[in-house]
């Protein structure tokens, strides 16, 4: 079974992520320790704070095949970004300045505030399908407003819209009301991958939760989960067969 870590800040000094090579490693054993197999290196993209231009997330994602294949650590890892929710995000995407998910512009994805959901929200996601690229939501378990009410997140998966959830929520690392939202939202089939977010070596914890959600929502749904929507998106083929 292909596992799967969505959501990892493991390129080194990008982000507020892995400091150096030796943090990037340390977090590439922890992944193969857990048993993720497949990982998306996921710099957070953010207009005056973060830039994580394309060809420097590229470059890096290169480099750190290099360096697992020399040291013998078996894991495959893809280029992406975990992109901020911005008003200009589909123009960003078309110039080709943002990482989409394995590069293969299909696939991107979107963090939002953690507070709320803004105005233009459905705006930006729709305009970024115009353009034949699939929003994946991180970690909207997260989000005070969708907490409260998830019908703007309803409403975003009946369009297309994927959902990633962090494992860290499930298992409360981020408080009872992003775990209660996770699990629900979980149950219901609103969530199509998990990321651990992990940002240092030591969230490895986090890495190894990506790999117990699916257990309790029964094997027919979670083998659903991994072995068509998840491939699918690493390797930016459309999400539903």
């Amino acid at each position: 079974v292909l596992m799967a870590d969505m959501h990892c800040h493991i390129l080194p000094g990008v982000d507020d992520g892995a400091r150096d090579w030796d943090e990037s490693l340390a977090m590439a054993r922890a992944a193969v320790q857990a048993g993720v197999t497949h990982l998306v290196a996921t710099p957070h993209f953010m207009t005056g704070t973060y830039a994580s231009p394309r060809a420097h997330v590229l470059a890096l994602v290169a480099e750190l095949r290099q360096r697992l294949a020399a040291a013998g650590i078996p894991l495959q890892v893809f280029p992406g970004c975990e992109a901020y929710l911005d008003p200009e995000l589909p123009e960003l995407v078309r110039a080709g300045e943002v990482t989409t998910l394995n590069d293969a512009g299909r696939h991107l994805l979107v963090e939002m505030p953690l507070t709320a959901v803004p105005p233009w929200a459905d705006d930006v996601l729709f305009r970024l399908q115009l353009q034949g690229v699939t929003p994946v939501i991180a970690h909207p378990e997260r989000n005070r407003a969708l907490q409260r009410d998830p019908a703007p997140l309803r409403r975003w998966v009946e369009r297309g819209v994927l959902v990633q959830v962090d494992a860290g929520s499930l298992e409360g690392e981020h408080g009872r009301a992003a775990r209660r939202a996770g699990w629900r939202w979980l149950r219901e089939g609103l969530v199509h991958a998990a990321g651990s977010d992990a940002h240092r070596p030591e969230h490895a914890r986090r890495i190894a939760a990506c790999a117990r959600p699916w257990a309790d929502i029964g094997a027919s749904a979670a083998e659903d989960m991994l072995a068509r929507v998840l491939p699918g998106v690493v390797a930016g083929a459309p999400p539903h067969d």
